[in-house]
């Protein structure tokens, strides 16, 4: 066996993360999950458009529209719950930081990160 180059494999320095919650009146149930880049564990496709961190996804519809990110079905699962939804959106997304960049340290550590309002 030979290494893979040093951003293959478990050498790849990406992290990935997820957070899902279910709410109602009385009740916020929510997990979270990480996973590493460059195993398969988690990534991200862009056609057609998937991503997902080990069991659960993100898809794009027939009509997947890039710019809205919608419609998707989304699924996730926790100890507690367990959930399948279809998304559309009919507004934009709030991106955070500078247009949905977000570093976190001088030493560029840095996410994409915004929200979809459904």
């Amino acid at each position: 066996m030979k290494p893979g180059g040093p951003n293959e494999g478990w050498a790849n320095q990406q992290l990935w993360m997820g957070h899902a919650a279910v709410t109602s009146a009385t009740t916020h149930r929510f997990s979270e999950t990480f996973a590493r880049g460059g195993v398969e564990q988690a990534g991200v496709a862009a056609v057609p458009f998937h991503a997902w961190i080990d069991a659960w996804e993100m898809r794009g519809l027939d009509g997947f529209d890039a710019q809205r990110v919608a419609p998707l079905e989304l699924k996730a699962s926790a100890a507690d719950f367990s959930t399948t939804l279809r998304l559309d959106a009919d507004r934009a997304l709030v991106l955070q930081g500078d247009h949905g960049y977000s570093r976190k340290s001088d030493r560029g550590q840095a996410s994409y990160y915004y929200s979809q309002p459904f």
